[in-house]
């Protein structure tokens, strides 16, 4: 499940954000993993 919502939101900061987001964001779903 983290997995496919990691990669939903890389689509998503894709088209509307930047990297610094995008890692805010993976590190937040590390955590709560």
């Amino acid at each position: 499940m983290v997995e496919a919502s990691a990669q939903f939101i890389a689509l998503y900061w894709g088209e509307r954000g930047d990297s610094a987001d995008l890692q805010r964001v993976a590190d937040f779903l590390t955590r709560r993993a």
